[in-house]
This record gives structure tokens, sequence and C-alpha cells, in this order.
């Protein structure tokens, strides 16, 4: 396969993958206890607090774009931003939901209740609190082995080169 088939490939497996998990859900498909227990997960996970940046960064983004346009009216500005996003702080409900349905989709309802449990238990919120440090010590480990590696190869092959009689 050319490089050219298996960027079309890879890019045409990328939208498939992409539809299938941003696809709306019927109400049918996902049950109202299915989708407690995704919520359940959501709230059990601290990453998700994340998402909770969402609505100030925008607040900003929206004062800041209209204080371009008027830098006179500033104050107003950001008292009328800061008032329209703390109406729209309860919406913070509708992304929940759409990343419960997402994770109903992935898991089976018995699944998203123990996921939910073991984010709740100890050595859950310890995943929680360490993991991104462990998986960016993990991905640093992981670069450095391949450094030594490659350097280890090179002279290897460059020995085995020579041992052929090439010389490079």
């Amino acid at each position: 396969m050319t490089p050219r088939w298996i960027r079309v490939f890879s890019l045409l497996a990328a939208l498939v993958a992409a539809g299938s998990l941003s696809a709306p859900a019927k109400a049918q498909d996902i049950s109202e206890s299915h989708l407690r227990a995704a919520l359940a997960v959501i709230a059990a996970q601290p990453a998700f607090e994340d998402f909770n940046g969402i609505l100030p960064r925008l607040v900003g983004e929206v004062a800041g774009r209209l204080t371009l346009q008027r830098l006179d009216l500033y104050k107003e500005i950001s008292a009328a931003s800061m008032d329209v996003g703390l109406q729209l702080a309860a919406r913070r409900s509708d992304l929940n939901n759409d990343l419960a349905r997402i994770w109903a989709r992935a898991f089976t309802e018995e699944e998203l209740t123990a996921i939910a449990a073991f984010f709740q238990s100890p050595a859950g919120r310890k995943l929680s609190e360490l993991g991104p440090q462990m998986i960016e010590s993990s991905n640093q480990a992981a670069q450095t082995w391949a450094e030594r590696l490659g350097e280890e190869l090179l002279q290897r092959t460059v020995a085995e080169l020579q041992s052929r009689g090439i010389q490079l």
C-alpha cells in the first residue's frame, strides 16, 4: 500500500470512528439507569472538572471581542458578558449529558457502575490525581528508551555491515 493510500485509509477510518462517536443517541438506545451510571462516572472523575473552565473562557473571549469594538465600554461589556455567562452556567448539565451518552455508547451499564466505583475508591482517586503525571513520566521513559535503543541499533548495524565487508 502506498503512503497516500495509507493516509486516505487512515482518514476514512478516523471519520467513520468520529461519526460513530458523535452520532446522537436515540432515546431508546440508552436507558435512564444506563445514563445515570454514565453520569456517575463523569461525576467521579476529576478530569471532567477541566470542562468547568469552558464557560469562563468563553465569557472572557466574548468580552475581549466586544471590547475591541468599543474600548470605552469595557466595564459595561465585562459586566454584561459575566451576567449572561452566569445565566448560561446551568447549561453545564447539557455537556454532562452529552458526555454521558458518549460513555454509555462505549460501556454497558454494569461496566459504568464498576468504573464509577473504581474512581470513588482510594486507588481510583489516586489514579485520578497521579494519572497525568504518570503518563508524562511514562512517555519520557519511552522516549529515553527509544533514543538508547536507536543508538544501539545504529552502532550494531554499522558493526554488522562491517562484518560483512561493507564500509560506510
